[in-house]
């Protein structure tokens, strides 16, 4: 299966290249957009640990790999994150990364499933169907 980070860029129609920053604004709590904005501008360090989990996620093949990555950062963000990253919520969330890959990971296997495991189904045209044969 092919990693999260490509299945990302994919639905993203982004290059692997803008991959961290695509995903990391896609993930953001909603409700904290504006002020993780600005606190990206002038302290983008800030989110190293955002950043890493988006590296390592990236890189995992399946849905377990992928949420055990989530999982991890939860856990480290429960003992040593303070009060900007907890009741502010100026980080990723969790959630919203692990819905969103359940979705791309469900709908890799389903066109494997149907292509083959060998083919690249985005290569196959509209809606990523076959084409037609003729008879």
């Amino acid at each position: 299966m092919r990693p999260f980070r490509e299945l990302f860029c994919e639905f993203k129609r982004c290059s692997e290249k803008a991959y961290d920053k695509k995903a990391f604004w896609h993930c953001l709590h909603r409700e904290s957009y504006v002020l993780s904005a600005v606190v990206y501008v002038f302290h983008p360090e800030y989110f190293a640990r955002d950043f890493t989990l988006l590296y390592k996620a990236g890189g995992a093949t399946n849905h377990d790999e992928f949420y055990r990555e989530i999982v991890s950062y939860q856990r480290q963000l429960r003992f040593a994150e303070g009060t900007l990253k907890s009741m502010w919520r100026l980080r990723i969330s969790g959630n919203r990364l692990a819905k969103l890959g359940s979705k791309l990971f469900h709908e890799e296997s389903r066109k494997q499933a149907e292509f083959g495991p060998d083919s690249n189904p985005s290569s196959l045209g509209a809606g990523n169907r076959r084409p037609a044969t003729s008879t």
